[in-house]
């Protein structure tokens, strides 16, 4: 007697109902997703189907920082502060394989806390402070309001009172120190999961 179809495993099951068209638009098939799996359920040991998006950082000694945390907010979609495979996958791939422009927009839309695409002098303001941190001292905090003068002074070139995602891209060398934090931490990810090279790899795979 010859032998039934295999029973589909629980990653076949998810790729079915949860990633088969966003696989076709990453250009990835099943094999390519295996390693991320293997990733994942090493993080989740109790075999529930989520993790913690802390998790994430902690198994690989990465400081969880607000900015870290504020970074991956992408990867919980329903607001629970975990991560399913499908959110781990998606959100890694998305943040680990972006190349400068994407972490530039990346840094500008976490800025734009009301969407508007153009950003006021307290949304700079409050990025400036997720990335450096208010400071205890009144004098820690004048400083970073004189940061916070400075840096909208380089960005908005027109003077209009906000700055727009061209004004941000086209004055981006001067605003360097805004971006490290962010590159930091994908080079941290990177080395955590899957490895430098798999990544350089990837990048490039994924701007053509």
């Amino acid at each position: 007697m010859g032998g039934g179809a295999s029973k589909p495993t629980q990653l076949d099951i998810i790729i079915e109902n949860e990633l088969d068209k966003t696989l076709c638009y990453m250009d990835l098939k099943k094999k390519d997703v295996v390693p991320f799996w293997k990733l994942y359920k090493k993080i989740d040991l109790d075999d529930s189907g989520s993790i913690d998006i802390d998790e994430i950082f902690l198994t690989h000694n990465i400081q969880i920082t607000e900015f870290a945390q504020r970074c991956f907010m992408s990867l919980d979609a329903d607001g629970n502060h975990k991560a399913s495979f499908s959110e781990f996958l998606i959100g890694l791939w998305n943040y680990c394989s972006a190349d400068a422009l994407f972490l530039h927009k990346m840094a500008f839309d976490m800025a734009d806390e009301d969407g508007g695409g153009k950003l006021t002098t307290q949304e700079v303001q409050a990025l400036l402070f997720l990335i450096y941190g208010k400071g205890p001292s009144k004098k820690s905090q004048k400083e970073m309001y004189k940061k916070v003068r400075s840096t909208m002074k380089l960005l908005d070139t027109n003077q209009s009172g906000t700055v727009t995602f061209q004004e941000w891209e086209e004055n981006s060398r001067h605003i360097q120190s805004l971006f490290r934090p962010s590159l930091e931490l994908q080079k941290q990810l990177q080395k955590a999961y899957m490895g430098t090279s798999y990544w350089k790899k990837a990048t490039k795979h994924r701007v053509k």
